[in-house]
């Protein structure tokens, strides 16, 4: 709060309140989702009957796909990118001509 000359006021006890780690959030978020992720995926496997090393294999294989996926999705989207500025430069240049 602002006093009569303008100047803020800081709290009784003068604290400032703690730095937010934003980065500390993000990976404590990751971290959890990826437990929970796995949780999930290792419930899922034991309903098929999975146990074990299959159950990690199983598990395993799921996030590889995954990644694997959207690597190709990312490259996609990246090749569309570049198909787009090149078909704009085609375009310019017949426009100018």
């Amino acid at each position: 709060m602002a006093d009569e000359t303008g100047s803020q006021n800081t709290p009784q006890g003068g604290t400032q309140p703690p730095a937010i780690d934003y980065g500390k959030i993000e990976d404590m978020v990751h971290k959890g989702t990826q437990q929970r992720e796995s949780a999930i995926l290792e419930g899922y496997f034991k309903q098929l009957g999975m146990s074990g090393e299959e159950l990690q294999t199983a598990v395993q294989d799921f996030k590889t796909k995954r990644a694997t996926q959207a690597k190709e999705k990312e490259t996609s989207y990246q090749n569309a990118q570049q198909e787009i500025v090149r078909l704009k430069a085609q375009v310019l240049y017949c426009i100018v001509s």
